[in-house]
Parts: C-alpha cells; sequence; structure tokens
C-alpha cells in the first residue's frame, strides 16, 4: 500500500518558507516544544486529506493571502507560494505527488488520496474531551462529536440521490450535510413527492448510522476489558433524525431537520449489581476512565473503517495527557499490536510521554520509526520550526549550535566524538593498563595512533584535538569573547561532521577462520588465521577503505608441515611483512590473496566501499 514518503509545507501556518519532512514511509515519532509548530503538521495533514470532500475553491481558500480565511504564513503575505505537497512510495519504490495550493487542488485524481481519507483518523486530546464533557444534568450525546471528527470517515452501505437527481455518495458526512440542510423552498404539501423522497433519506440515515456504530460497540467493550482491564461495558441509545416535526408544546411544525441523537449508557460491574447501570457515565466515573471510554470507541470506529489496499495515516496529537502512566503504556500497546499497519505520526509535547514512546519502540524492537525533536528558532528575526533527529548527539549540537546554547553544543559535540571512538577502537583499546576509562583526549589518542597503523590519514582527528581544550570539555568554556567563541564552536563542528562522515561496517566476525599462502624461493607457507575481535571496513571522508586492526591467532604451515604459531592485532601488517619476504609472485595487496577459508573467497568481495 502507498505510504508518504515525504511532505513539503510551504509558508503554511508556522511554517515559513520551505519546510521538509522525510518520513520514507516510515512512522513518525515527534517531541514538540509549545509553539514549536507542531500543530501545524496535525492540521496540515487534516486539511489535505479533507480536501478530497470539498470544492476545491474551498481549499485554494487557505492558501490565498487575500482571503480572510487563509492560513499563510503570516510573515510570507508578499507571495502566492503556499502550499502542502505529499509525496506516497509504494512497496515497489514507484510513487505519485499530490498538492494543495492557491492554484491547484488535485487530491482528487485517481481513488488514493479519498481512500487515504476514508481509512485515516487524527486524535487528540480535545477530541475525547468532547465525548464527556457534559454538565452532570445531561445525557453524554455523542452525536455532535461524531459529526465534527468522525462523519466523514464513515461509508455506508448505499448512495443517495438529491433531489435534482444527482447521485450523493455513499459518505455518512455527505448524507448528514444534504440532510440537514432541509428542503428548501420547502414542500406546502408533506405527502408531495419531494418530501417524501427526502424523509426516506432520513430513514436510510438513520438505518446505515445506527448499523455503522452497532458493529463498533463489541470491539470498544473488547478494548476497554483486554487492555484497558475495565470491567465496563458501554451502548449506544439511538433516537432518530427527524425533519418537519413539531415546535415544543405547539401544532406548529419547524421545517426543520432534528439531529439524531446517541446517547451512551455504561455498566460497570465492578459495583453491586444494584448499582452498576450507568445512564450518565460521566457523573460517576474518572476523567482516567471516561478517556479510556472515549478512546475505545474512536479506535473501534477506526478499525471498522478498516481498508485493506489504501495509504493508512494514524495522526496522534497530544492524546494521552488526561491519562495515567499505566494507561499510557495501555494505549501505547494498543498502537503497536493492533494499529501497526498504518503509517503513525505521534506528536507530543510532553517530553516524558515521548522517552515513554521511545522506550516502548525498543521493547517491541520496531524499526519502522523516525524519532524527531522539534523546537521554535529565530531566523532572519523569523520564528521557524527547528526539526532534529533525535538519536544522535550532532544533531543535537546543530540544534544548541541555532539556540546560541554554545557550551551546550561544544558538549554534545564531545559526546558525539566519545561515541564515534568508542565504536571505532576494539574494547581492549579502550581503556588504560589500570582498566580505566580514557577520557576524550585518551580515546583521541589512542584512535590517532589506531588509525595511523592500518595506513589512515588521521588529519581529522589532528583537528580535533587542537579544539579538544577549548570546546570539547564539558562545560570547558567561560568567556566574555562570545563571538569568538562561537566562532570555535562552529569550526569544531565542521570538524566534527567530516569525522561522523567515516563510514564504518563490521565484514569479518569473530571467530571467522581466514587463510592466506605466500611462497619465498624454495618453500610455500599457508597461514590459517582465526579472527578473535570483528574487523570493519572503515573509510574515513576522501580516502579509500580499509581493514581495522583486531586481534588474531594463526598457525604457519611449511610446505604443508606445521611450522609457528603467533597472535598479532594488524592482519595487513602481518601480510605486507610475510610479503616482503617472500618472492613476489602475488599480489601485495592483501584485499586480493586472503580468503575466508569456508568459501574460498577473497576478502576483497567483502569491500563494499
Amino acid at each position: 500500500m502507498p505510504r508518504i514518503k515525504k511532505i513539503i509545507f510551504s509558508d503554511f501556518k508556522y511554517f515559513y518558507g520551505k519546510t521538509e519532512l522525510n518520513l520514507e514511509r516510515k512512522n513518525l515519532l515527534l517531541y514538540g516544544e509549545n509553539g514549536s509548530g507542531k500543530s501545524t503538521i496535525y492540521w496540515g495533514l487534516y486539511t489535505f486529506l479533507q480536501s478530497v470532500y470539498k470544492d476545491d475553491l474551498e481549499v485554494k481558500k487557505y492558501f490565498n493571502v487575500g482571503d480572510p480565511e487563509n492560513l499563510v504564513n503570516r510573515f510570507s503575505f508578499d507571495n502566492n507560494d503556499s502550499k502542502i505537497e505529499i509525496t506516497f512510495e509504494k512497496e515497489n519504490k514507484s510513487s505519485f505527488n499530490r498538492l494543495i495550493s492557491n492554484t491547484t487542488v488535485n487530491t482528487k485524481d485517481g481513488s488514493e488520496i479519498a481512500e487515504c481519507a476514508q481509512a485515516s483518523d487524527f486524535l487528540n486530546y480535545r477530541l475525547l474531551s468532547r465525548l464527556y464533557d457534559f454538565r452532570n444534568s445531561e445525557d453524554i450525546n455523542f452525536f455532535p462529536s461524531l459529526e465534527i471528527d468522525t462523519l466523514m470517515f464513515i461509508n455506508f452501505r448505499e448512495t443517495f440521490i438529491k433531489r435534482d437527481g444527482k447521485e450523493g455518495g455513499r459518505n455518512a458526512n455527505d448524507w448528514w450535510i444534504y440532510i440537514k440542510a432541509g428542503l428548501n423552498p420547502h414542500p406546502k404539501k408533506m405527502k408531495s413527492k419531494d418530501f417524501t423522497d427526502f424523509t426516506d433519506i432520513i430513514v436510510k440515515f438513520n438505518t446505515e448510522l445506527k448499523f455503522a456504530l452497532t458493529k463498533t460497540v463489541e470491539e470498544t467493550n473488547k478494548f476497554l476489558q483486554e487492555y484497558f482491564k475495565l470491567p465496563i461495558s458501554i451502548k449506544y441509545e439511538y433516537k432518530e433524525c427527524i425533519y418537519h416535526d413539531f415546535w415544543p408544546g405547539t401544532n406548529s411544525r419547524n421545517k426543520r431537520t432534528t439531529p439524531p441523537q446517541i446517547l451512551i449508557t455504561a455498566t460497570d460491574k465492578g459495583l453491586p449489581e444494584n448499582a452498576n447501570k450507568l445512564s450518565k457515565p460521566h457523573t460517576f466515573l474518572n476523567e482516567a476512565k471516561l478517556s479510556a471510554i472515549a478512546l475505545s470507541m474512536r479506535l473501534a470506529i477506526l478499525r471498522e473503517k478498516y481498508l485493506t489496499s489504501a495509504s493508512k495515516i494514524l495522526v496522534i496529537d497530544d492524546l494521552l495527557l488526561s491519562l495515567d502512566m499505566s494507561n499510557r503504556s495501555t494505549v501505547l500497546d494498543i498502537i503497536f499490536k493492533e494499529l501497526n499497519d498504518y503509517q503513525i505520526i505521534f506528536m507530543t509535547h510532553d517530553k516524558a510521554l515521548y522517552e515513554i514512546t521511545k522506550h516502548k519502540i525498543s521493547q517491541y524492537k520496531d524499526q519502522s520509526w523516525l524519532k524527531y525533536e522539534m523546537y521554535s528558532s529565530i531566523k532572519d528575526n523569523i520564528p521557524q520550526p527547528l526539526i532534529i533527529s533525535s538519536n544522535t548527539h550532532i544533531q543535537k549540537a546543530h540544534k544548541y549550535l541555532q539556540l546560541k546554547e554554545f557550551d551546550v553544543s561544544g558538549n554534545f559535540q564531545r559526546k558525539a566524538c566519545e561515541e564515534f571512538c568508542k565504536d571505532l577502537l576494539p574494547i581492549h583499546l579502550q581503556r588504560s593498563k589500570d582498566m580505566e576509562p580514557y577520557d576524550l583526549s585518551g580515546l583521541l589518542d589512542k584512535c590517532t595512533t589506531y588509525t595511523s597503523e592500518i595506513n589512515i590519514n588521521n588529519e581529522i582527528l589532528s583537528g580535533l584535538s587542537f579544539y579538544r581544550k577549548y570546546v570539547l570539555n564539558p562545560s570547558s568554556h567561560h568567556c566574555n569573547d562570545v563571538p569568538k567563541f562561537q566562532d570555535e564552536v562552529e569550526k569544531c563542528l565542521v570538524k566534527v561532521n567530516e569525522l561522523l562522515e567515516t563510514k564504518k561496517e563490521i565484514i569479518v566476525k569473530k571467530n571467522t577462520k581466514l587463510s592466506f599462502e605466500l611462497s619465498d624461493a624454495t618453500d610455500t607457507y599457508l597461514f590459517d588465521i582465526l579472527i578473535h575481535d570483528d574487523l570493519k571496513l572503515i573509510q574515513f571522508k576522501n580516502q579509500v577503505s580499509t581493514l581495522s586492526k583486531g586481534r588474531f591467532s594463526y598457525k604457519m604451515l611449511k610446505n604443508g608441515s606445521d611450522f609457528k604459531s603467533d597472535s598479532k592485532d594488524n592482519l595487513q601488517q602481518l601480510y605486507s611483512k610475510i610479503y616482503q619476504t617472500s618472492n613476489k609472485t602475488k599480489s601485495s595487496n592483501y584485499w586480493d590473496e586472503i580468503v575466508l577459508t569456508e568459501s574460498q573467497a577473497k576478502i576483497k568481495t567483502l569491500r563494499h566501499y
């Protein structure tokens, strides 16, 4: 099925200029501080998908600086470049683009976006609170919330025919918009064809909506009982939509459409039998339980509108704010277990919830998630979002440099360097003779020696050693000369970025057996080698790739008989030393002559770059 590959917001709401979100068909976990533009993503995607239900002019007004209802960034009023563009990619890597702007609305081209809009959903805490934010004297009437948030996502089993003879479609919202408007002009007689045809549509609307809701009750109660572990079940009482009813207390009719009511009642089996019927659940249950009911209802509707081949997007924005920690974990389990066929965009301004969700992702070992953080920043005196990956120290270094937190940026650069060194060096080289872990200075020194021994030009490491004292040491710099320090941090960051461009990949795992054979004027020597450390293919920026150092033991056979055993830690150095004493009939390049013993394939076949 198609999934979002890339989203482009141009001069839309908080996003000034062009902002790209590259999802690469993956899910997105986004922490966004208040005021960073997180809601722009939510409402941008909502506007994009809802465009299939609206007239093109209704969509274009959002991108027209001259329209009072426009959503153009307030610093971009000198142009009409505002737009939302989304690239969708299928499993076979074929892709298609759709765009809404002041001049173009092509989301109705083909059926892909209409099906995506039908299968997708948007969830936030305001939606949940609308389901139980009623006075004690009121019943919980689900229909107003359904009208605002959900009808457009429900399809009925049949279409309806309008007064002008045109087909009105299967979408429940289309039915309701037509019914809500009533008849204009209103027929003089209730027995007229216009009137009876219209009331027949209302009868079918009631039937179809009751059918759609009935199918979700069982699933709602399943979520409540199996996931939230609540002894609660809900029921719907449907009061039908009618047209041209009597004004209360009179014999006069109103020529209006009276909306249906969907009244929610609950049974709490944790209460005594004579008191477990809750006609007004919001007067008895706490907010966490009411939120669980509201969320279960919404998820049940989401599952009911499932379309197998459609692109399915679930956008969640601060949904779990009213839930305690236990229920937050429960909802996350539902997302990972029940909704893993949706492309999920999960956003929150709650850093604790963000970290909990990251932990859940690691627990489920789910590799389909991108994790970003979004902050408000100022560029050219214009507020703009700063979106960074939350996975890397270097991204945080860039972020804090933008925020002019130079000490913090330097410390994250330090963490990035330490992480690089520890990934490059074998474990036994990361500690002193006293088994104390090296600090950054020691790690850089070790890396400099290590890389020189495997024929890598270590100019980048030398450059970082220069900046270590003034930038990379934790909280190292206190100086009134801020511009000078900023320049140092920026130049150091260039060096750190160059370092992190180094490619490193394990190509020979420990316990692998290798061999090579060389001859001198009279004898042939076979080296049988057992690798004790993983060996990596390493390529520094603008240099050729080479093989890392790593401990190994070997047995040398002279003319087929055991001759010598030893241990070393530099394979290419051993080969070069033996080659210098050989008859030089074979290649001087160890890549060409060392082979994997089991397959006899040369190790150069593992050299991907």
